[in-house]
């Protein structure tokens, strides 16, 4: 199942369309609510810059600068993408 396939099967009452960050759906990882807000597209922030690393062939600090002034920095109104560091136990 694609990512646009997994929005558009949640049932929500919401008019307005999810942001997707296309070319980013292998860091897709669900969708995130605010009060008053949601849905919103959620991404995994390592997968993102592992993204940029291996498709656009930058270093992990040119990644994690193109991230940072690109992605984080932006912003397109309530429905923005959400972008997580996941807490990884360290019994995991």
């Amino acid at each position: 199942m694609t990512v646009n396939e997994f929005i558009e099967e949640q049932d929500f009452d919401d008019e307005s369309p999810v942001l997707v960050d296309e070319g980013l759906e292998e860091a897709f990882i669900g969708l995130s609510f605010r009060f008053n807000d949601g849905p919103m597209a959620t991404y995994d922030r390592e997968k993102v810059i592992e993204i940029f690393m291996t498709r656009d062939g930058m270093s992990y600090e040119e990644a994690e600068e193109f991230y940072g002034f690109n992605i984080q920095g932006g912003w397109h109104g309530d429905k923005t993408p959400v972008y997580m560091i996941p807490y990884k136990r360290e019994d995991d």
